[in-house]
């Protein structure tokens, strides 16, 4: 592959490797960087492809570009996250003195502040452990700060910082804090975290969400079986125990012992064998009779039964699972009950996952995306990634699918029967049919919006720092039905309190030219492309090669029972070719 790269008038070439660079390139590459001769939009590039085999001291000069205020902020962020990358896959940090690390965990920029955070949990900085314990107990600190505050005490903390978590994991604190203190006591002290987690689990509510704890268990060689001999001694509450069993399969276990207890403390039945062929044709004979597709879209969208959660349809959703667009059109319906009932009986080659046991306890189930002679990449059903390097791995197997057969146990037999009446019709002619012109399905609704935001029309500014610029775990991923509807009273009855939503969605533009939005929402809605306003229903802009925002303000009344819909098209006489992301 041929890299150019302009400095002033002329073109310096570079010929790099798909799979690395050799000593000598690397050497250019760092004569290049320290030329100060990179134009700005190219450094995070460079920076990226320095830091894939660069060595300790190579490294250490990359670090004294992050702690460098003067250096531009996107390549300082990708910066730090090829110095994660680096630590992760090929264990190689940074040669010099890193106690720099504590500016950027004070910065006001919260992608320099997590990086370095996590940067410090890689690179196990010791000094950074007070710091963390003082972000532990302190309340104004944000959630996702103390997620990586504690998993840095974790990884820096020694004896002092495990006693820490440990005192979190037991005592009378916020109840999100303390299954985050317990999934951190899993690391060091599984049977003490067990005791703690059924504690804890005694006492939530149905509205806590326990998925952080559940998912340190999960994720732990004999986790499930230390959880479930602690939860033995005193079942949970029932609605607690149906929200626990719903995450777990939700997120691709079956584990049988802890499904067991959990099932019964939910009162669920156990799981039905699965149907033989025979009994299969039947059911899908009573879905063709009695199933309705439009209620079993309803069914497909629900956060319990989660199917998003692996699957994608338009794109849109997770991609752990085969794409669902075209299915109806492909599969008899009886393959499609079985496929819903049966899940590991006819897992397709991409979609076989893999049981990755690590040295130091952990037990990873996904689908590996990326493999090389240093590390595997493996994702999860929540969609999330894990690198792991080779020297790391213990033992590794086939697993199931990621799919649970237990999911359908959250529904009522009508529900089953709507549900693969609307995937057996999906991709056939009619209101479920592929479509053909481009519509936003995946978009990213903000959590918590400000009130600059919020009170009056945002300026440049605000969009850039309360939207644009915020972490993407700062958004909530919403999903418009099959043919490009959102419902926006779904979005407001989750949180009556709202007064305005704030979605973006992003698009790729692959060729230049003039894109045109036909955007169907309430009244007063505003629209922005990147930092620039627009006026819906009708605009067009000229859009450059890259990635690309859009913005959407929609004021929140009573009567907010609008859908949302936006279609993309050329305008006339463009030549402009885009994609609309999708994804989970």
């Amino acid at each position: 592959m041929i890299r150019h790269w302009l400095m002033g008038s002329a073109f310096v070439i570079f010929y790099i490797g798909l799979t690395g660079f050799l000593s000598a390139e690397d050497s250019a590459m760092m004569k290049l960087l320290k030329s100060g001769r990179v134009p700005e939009e190219r450094l995070p590039t460079v920076v990226e492809m320095l830091c894939r085999s660069a060595g300790p001291d190579e490294l250490q000069y990359v670090f004294e570009q992050v702690l460098n205020e003067k250096f531009p902020l996107a390549a300082r962020k990708k910066a730090i996250s090829a110095l994660a990358d680096a630590a992760r896959g090929r264990k190689e940090k940074p040669s010099g003195d890193l106690s720099g690390l504590a500016k950027l965990v004070a910065a006001q920029d919260p992608d320099l502040r997590s990086g370095a955070m996590e940067l410090a949990t890689l690179w196990k900085v010791e000094s950074l452990g007070v710091t963390f314990q003082q972000m532990l107990v302190d309340p104004q600190a944000p959630e996702v700060t103390k997620r990586a505050a504690l998993e840095g005490l974790l990884a820096v903390g020694g004896e002092q910082g495990k006693a820490t978590i440990q005192q979190l994991a037991t005592s009378g604190q916020p109840i999100s804090l303390r299954f985050r203190a317990i999934a951190a006591l899993t690391e060091f002290d599984l049977s003490a975290a067990a005791d703690a987690a059924h504690q804890a689990l005694l006492i939530a509510t149905p509205q806590d969400d326990s998925a952080p704890l559940l998912d340190a268990f999960l994720s732990r060689s004999k986790g499930p079986e230390t959880l479930t001999s602690a939860l033995e001694k005193k079942p949970l509450e029932k609605d607690v125990a149906k929200r626990a069993l719903r995450h777990m399969f939700a997120t691709g276990h079956s584990e049988q012992g802890l499904a067991d207890i959990l099932s019964s403390a939910a009162g669920l039945a156990a799981d039905v064998p699965p149907p033989s062929q025979e009994e299969a044709l039947k059911i899908a004979a009573e879905v063709a009779e009695k199933g309705d597709a439009a209620r079993g879209e309803l069914v497909f969208r629900r956060k319990d039964v989660a199917c998003l959660r692996c699957h994608a349809v338009s794109k849109a959703g997770g991609q752990v699972g085969p794409e669902l667009s075209a299915v109806g059109s492909i599969s008899p319906v009886d393959y499609i009950v079985n496929s819903i009932l049966n899940p590991d009986l006819a897992i397709k080659e991409a979609y076989v996952t893999r049981l990755i046991s690590t040295v130091d306890g952990r037990l990873l189930t996904g689908i590996v995306i990326e493999r090389d002679d240093d590390k595997v990449v493996i994702k999860d059903a929540n969609n999330r990634v894990t690198t792991v390097s080779v020297d790391d791995i213990e033992a590794e197997k086939d697993g199931k699918s990621l799919m649970p057969r237990g999911l359908t146990k959250f529904l009522t037999h009508q529900e089953f029967l709507d549900l693969a009446k609307f995937v057996s019709e999906l991709g056939k002619p009619g209101p479920y049919a592929i479509r053909s012109t481009p519509t936003i399905q995946r978009w990213r609704l903000l959590d918590r919006p400000v009130a600059e935001l919020t009170e009056d029309q945002p300026n440049v500014e605000h969009l850039r720092v309360h939207v644009l610029d915020l972490p993407a775990d700062s958004f909530i991923s919403v999903y418009a039905k099959t043919q490009g509807d959102l419902p926006l009273s779904e979005l407001v009855a989750e949180t009556p309190d709202r007064k305005v939503l704030i979605l973006k969605s992003e698009i790729d533009v692959i060729e230049p030219g003039e894109i045109q939005f036909a955007v169907e929402a309430p009244a007063n809605t505003s629209a922005w492309v990147g930092v620039s306003e627009f006026s819906p229903p009708q605009f067009s802009t000229e859009l450059a090669v890259g990635r690309h925002t859009l913005i959407l303000r929609i004021p929140v009344t009573a009567e907010t029972t609008d859908i949302l819909r936006v279609t993309l098209t050329q305008a006339s006489g463009s030549s402009a070719q885009f994609e609309v992301v999708g994804g989970l």
